[in-house]
């Protein structure tokens, strides 16, 4: 039987690339977070969206798969997983998921991945990076994976992130994150129990956001270009 919540947990992959604080990429330890639901087979892993984290779909969790195994991920530089400077680039979230499963020995035989958005990617290129089936079944909710035509061969961005890099990144309280997104699109619209569980851990102990407005920037500025391409995999 389900437990009435989730419990925490953290795991260490090893030889993980990773940004140093001199802005250089290279090889270390990397300490994710995650969120487990006990309960019977098959298991459920979930992928959240850039900038949310695991526990912001508390509600389709404990209704919808109430009673199943599940597991929710935070990806580095979300929730309570580790952060690093910028860029977070799509492909390290793919090949943190597959080192994840493998390093829990999750048995995949009864696998299933839920993914949304940059979550949706990863579980789809986590899949298609394993050397043998790796999911039973898939259900991703808006994807972002492109036409192939759509990835470059080069680190050109495809759009202006600025608008995200211009976002409030400091609040006063989990209080003061909720009356300040309630009033706007698409929080307004969310249940006042997931906009709560939502800023609840989003904010580090100083109430700074932790996907910084800069880091979430970087997701979107890799996610088209050719690392980040799922076809050729």
């Amino acid at each position: 039987m389900m437990s009435t919540g989730p419990t925490s947990h953290f795991v260490t992959l090893p030889n993980r690339l990773i940004v140093q604080a001199n802005g250089k990429v290279d090889q270390g330890s990397l300490k994710l977070h995650y969120w487990e639901w006990e309960g019977r087979q098959p298991t459920i892993i979930f992928c959240h969206a850039a900038s949310f984290h695991g526990r912001c779909y508390d509600p389709i969790i404990n209704e919808a798969l109430h009673g199943f195994h599940v597991i929710a991920l935070d990806f580095r530089g979300h929730g309570r997983s580790q952060t690093h400077p910028p860029p977070y680039r799509f492909r390290w979230f793919a090949e943190d998921v597959l080192q994840f499963i493998e390093t829990l020995n999750i048995p995949t035989n009864h696998l299933i991945g839920i993914g949304h958005s940059v979550g949706g990617y990863a579980l789809s290129a986590a899949a298609a990076l394993a050397s043998k089936r790796l999911f039973q079944a898939l259900l991703l909710l808006d994807p972002v994976i492109f036409s192939p035509s759509t990835y470059h061969e080069s680190d050109t961005i495809s759009f202006d992130p600025n608008y995200i890099r211009r976002r409030k990144s400091q609040s006063s309280s989990v209080n003061d994150m909720i009356s300040r997104l309630e009033k706007r699109e698409p929080f307004s619209r969310w249940p006042q129990q997931t906009l709560r569980n939502y800023c609840t851990y989003a904010l580090d102990e100083n109430h700074k956001l932790v996907c910084e407005p800069e880091g979430e920037a970087s997701i979107y500025e890799t996610s088209t270009q050719f690392d980040s391409n799922i076809y050729p995999l």
